[in-house]
C-alpha cells in the first residue's frame, strides 16, 4: 500500500511539474513541494520497516524540510 501511494504522489509531482514548466504559474509550486515531501516521508516509512533507518531519517528529515516549505511558501 506504502508503495502504491509512493508512486501515486510522484506521478502526480511529475504531472504538476510538467505543468508549472509549460504554464509558469507560480501557485503550483507550493503543490509540488508538498507532494515532494509526502513522497519522502512515505519513503521514509517504508525505508524504516525494512531497517534501513539511516536512510529512513535522511528521508524523514528532507520530508519534514520540504513540507515546512511548502506550508511556509508565500
Amino acid at each position: 500500500m506504502l508503495k502504491v501511494l509512493r508512486i501515486v504522489f510522484a506521478i502526480i509531482a511529475s504531472f504538476l511539474g510538467i505543468y508549472f514548466v509549460i504554464t509558469n504559474n507560480p501557485i503550483i509550486i507550493k503543490y509540488l513541494i508538498f507532494l515532494v515531501g509526502m513522497t519522502f516521508l512515505l519513503t521514509g516509512i517504508s525505508e524504516l520497516r525494512e531497517n534501513k533507518k539511516s536512510l529512513a531519517y535522511f528521508s524523514f528529515i528532507l520530508s519534514g524540510s520540504s513540507i515546512l516549505v511548502s506550508v511556509f511558501y508565500l
